[in-house]
């Protein structure tokens, strides 16, 4: 979905909602940008949201009983990774895309904050400094809960909820010292190991680099080089914002 998005963006870089859907339809039935050729693991909001779009030609997700899942958090990146020198703007585009398939504040929330907090990492700021500009406009108590756990010794839990996914793997990235220690410490969470591991995986490339994967991780990665290609498509995301060496912004 992630590859669906970052696709979407680079052709139409404001976001078109009904684009991004039909790509995630043509993941979903034909398997279009799987590691296997098949789509797998979907959720059942999304799976359900696909379903509506398919029938009806919403753009947006209708509100459910239980919308509060990680789904639109997992894939947001690419949000980031396209307008990360205004990070206002990648909040915005961030919460239209949320709500394409999540009809739920949080999930919103999360998903600004994500790529506010990845933004000012790949523009360079400090990690305290990140953290503390991309919250400035959170409203959401539970959020606001949230980020004050993050402060505390105790492992956080690791579930399909939002929020907790975004705790888990912002608990990760800030008492680890690589981008190598915050995956293994968020995987080894257990419980929703992929997600979570997608979502630390995204915040910790924006603060250490892409230089900074392992080799033999990097080497691995099925479909490396196509993934690459669509990260040096994206305009300006060559130079380093810090020095203007290069440094390819964009993967991280």
């Amino acid at each position: 979905m992630a590859l669906c998005l970052a696709e979407s963006l680079l052709a139409n870089p404001d976001l078109d909602e009904r684009d991004l859907l039909e790509r995630f339809c043509r993941w979903a039935q034909h398997g279009e940008n799987s590691s296997t050729g098949v789509a797998v693991g979907i959720g059942q909001i999304t799976l359900r949201r696909l379903g509506d779009f398919r029938r009806t030609g919403s753009l947006h997700a209708a509100p459910r009983s239980r919308g509060d899942g990680n789904g639109a958090l997992m894939r947001v990146a690419p949000v980031a990774i396209r307008h990360f020198r205004d990070p206002r703007k990648a909040a915005e585009i961030a919460i239209r895309q949320s709500r394409t398939t999540h009809a739920s504040v949080l999930s919103e929330q999360c998903c600004a904050f994500s790529v506010q907090l990845i933004s000012r990492l790949v523009l360079g700021e400090e990690w305290s400094t990140a953290l503390a500009e991309a919250q400035v406009e959170l409203q959401a108590p539970e959020l606001l809960a949230m980020l004050d756990r993050c402060n505390s010794a105790g492992e956080p839990p690791s579930t399909g909820y939002v929020v907790d996914t975004l705790e888990a793997a912002l608990w990760a990235v800030s008492r680890t010292q690589s981008f190598e220690e915050a995956l293994l410490a968020a995987v080894n969470l257990g419980h929703d190991a992929d997600t979570v591991g997608a979502v630390a995986g995204q915040i910790a490339g924006a603060r250490y680099g892409s230089e900074a994967i392992p080799v033999a991780w990097a080497e691995t990665l099925v479909q490396r080089a196509r993934i690459e290609k669509l990260a040096d498509l994206v305009p300006g995301c060559h130079a380093d914002p810090k020095n203007g060496k290069t440094r390819t912004a964009a993967r991280k």
